[in-house]
């Protein structure tokens, strides 16, 4: 597997975009330098929806990790819950993520220097959004599917609120071979770069 780092600004008309081929096996090197980069700690909202992998991981206890439905009314669908998961690199799971789980659409990394329980409270937040009719419906962020094409869309107010204390967002391209950064620009917005 090549995976490429991408730098590309969001809302422009011209993006401009920088790669840089990394080899297999230096994705999770890349993670941990962003991290490294942002002054933060390396964590991961994985969707257990997606495939039975991540409780079998999480079961392990080899991270801090928990569902972002605890205390809410959707508690009871923990079998298929997202979970907010502390990233460290001698464990299976990181190991299962960077490795066989890349490209499945599992999860996404995101970087910060704020507690584990503040960025738990915050992301509950984002859990369900209203409708225009004024219903409520699940907002799946943690699917890299969706969040690599909600960010760029994002007012500056949005990126403001939702980003919160988080540095970056990384997600996988929808080949799989390239890692997207999502940082909050100058203005608000959202910049998609390495």
């Amino acid at each position: 597997m090549q995976v490429r780092a991408l730098s590309q600004s969001v809302g422009e008309q011209r993006p401009t975009s920088v790669k840089a081929e990394i080899e297999e096996g230096e994705l999770a090197e890349l993670l941990f330098r962003f991290a490294e980069e942002d002054k933060g700690q390396l964590f991961a909202i994985l969707d257990a929806a997606r495939t039975e992998e991540i409780l079998a991981h999480i079961a392990k206890g080899e991270v801090q990790s928990e569902s972002l439905f605890k205390g809410k009314k959707e508690e009871q669908l923990f079998d298929v819950s997202p979970f907010l998961v502390v990233c460290k690199a001698d464990t299976e799971l990181f190991a299962w993520l960077t490795s066989e789980a890349w490209a499945q659409s599992v999860g996404i990394f995101f970087t910060s220097s704020d507690s584990f329980e503040n960025l738990f409270t915050h992301f509950q937040q984002f859990l369900t959004v209203q409708e225009e009719g004024g219903g409520d419906m699940y907002f799946r962020f943690y699917d890299p599917r969706v969040l690599r094409v909600y960010l760029p869309t994002c007012t500056a107010q949005e990126i403001r609120t939702f980003f919160g204390n988080v540095s970056r967002f990384m997600v996988e391209s929808e080949d799989g071979k390239s890692i997207l950064s999502f940082v909050p620009g100058p203005s608000g917005s959202a910049s998609r770069r390495r």
